[in-house]
This record gives structure tokens, C-alpha cells and sequence, in this order.
């Protein structure tokens, strides 16, 4: 959970309140409005804690097997539910776009691998870039 940014403090009480225990979500959402009486206060602890509580079942059930790798866009709902995360090379382009080089030697290696990219993309998916 600490993973999650919750406080040390409010880890501890979830350990005091849960530990051993298997919940549903309606008693999750009994326990946190316990905690969190008020409904606007702890929203984003209440999302980390339910986000962190899936995952936590995920990978305890039994029912099916755990992913032990995900490939993905590197979106940040993808992180934490398989131990390795694989990262797609089409998305890898976005990194690319974001570079602005002053040199030229790097602006003309940075259009080379751009392009290349590119071409890879359209040859695997028909789709026509707009760079």
C-alpha cells in the first residue's frame, strides 16, 4: 500500500482492521466509510486503497492463473497487476515526439529513427502517420 502513497499511519489501522480477513467490496466500502466518515474526505485514499485491495485479490485468488507479465501502452492502470510489464513498441513512439534536439547531428538520427518507427507502423498496421 505504500506503494499507493497512503500514509504509514493509515496503513497501520488497515493492518489492525483487515489483516487476515477476506472482504467483499461492500464490507471494503463499510470499513472505508468508517475511516473516512465524511464522503468528500479521503477520495483518493479511498480509490488507492480499493485499487490496492484488487490487486491484492487478484493475486491471492486461486480460481485462475496470475499474468506473470502484461504487455502494455505503459497507461498507469496497467502497473502493479503482473510482476513484469512489457511495453509496446508502437506506443514507444510517443517518447520520440517529445524530443525537441538542438543539435543537428541528433536533430537528423532523431528523423531516422522517427521514420523508421513510422514505416514499421504503417508496413504492420496500414495506418498512415501525419508527421
Amino acid at each position: 500500500m505504500a506503494e499507493f502513497r497512503l500514509s504509514k499511519k493509515l496503513i497501520g489501522r488497515l493492518r489492525e482492521l483487515i489483516s487476515g480477513k477476506t472482504m467483499n467490496e461492500s464490507q471494503m466500502q463499510e470499513l472505508l466509510d468508517t475511516i473516512y466518515p465524511t464522503p468528500d474526505k479521503g477520495k483518493n485514499n479511498r480509490t488507492r486503497i480499493m485499487e490496492a485491495d484488487a490487486i491484492a485479490a487478484y493475486h491471492h485468488q486461486t480460481d485462475f492463473p496470475v499474468i506473470p507479465t502484461l504487455l502494455t501502452d505503459d497507461a498507469p492502470q496497467f502497473k502493479r497487476l503482473t510482476y513484469e510489464q512489457a511495453l509496446c513498441w508502437v506506443h514507444d513512439g510517443r517518447n520520440y515526439k517529445k524530443l525537441h534536439p538542438i543539435v543537428p547531428v541528433h536533430r537528423e538520427k532523431l528523423g531516422r529513427v522517427s521514420g523508421y518507427v513510422l514505416g514499421l507502423l504503417q508496413e504492420t498496421s496500414g495506418v498512415q502517420g501525419n508527421s
